[in-house]
């Protein structure tokens, strides 16, 4: 069961968990999970790093994960690294991305 950022929540600071983590509110700051979803509403501005992280919402900042999923809703401003990512029609994608065999760190 995913960890839930609710819609009207503001997060500031770091968020570790090794479960997954959905945002449906705002997190201003760094992400680390498993997984991370950010839902529709959701907002991150600053860093997710996870194996997966699937983007519906807003994401400004970084991006580093094993799979990238970009929904139709996506409207991403960041740096991307990966080893697999798909960007559904619609979404919204301005940055730099950058496939890797593997993530360091």
């Amino acid at each position: 069961m995913a960890s839930t950022i609710g819609n009207e929540l503001v997060v500031e600071g770091t968020l570790r968990s090794e479960g997954d983590i959905e945002v449906d509110g705002v997190v201003e700051g760094r992400i680390n999970a498993k997984q991370v979803t950010v839902l529709e509403r959701g907002r991150v501005k600053g860093e997710i790093l996870a194996d997966t992280v699937r983007v519906h919402g807003t994401v400004e900042g970084e991006i580093g994960a094993m799979s990238v999923e970009l929904g139709a809703t996506a409207v991403v401003s960041a740096q991307i690294t990966y080893q697999s990512i798909e960007v559904a029609r619609g979404a919204f994608l301005v940055g730099a991305l950058h496939g890797t065999d593997g993530l360091s760190g």
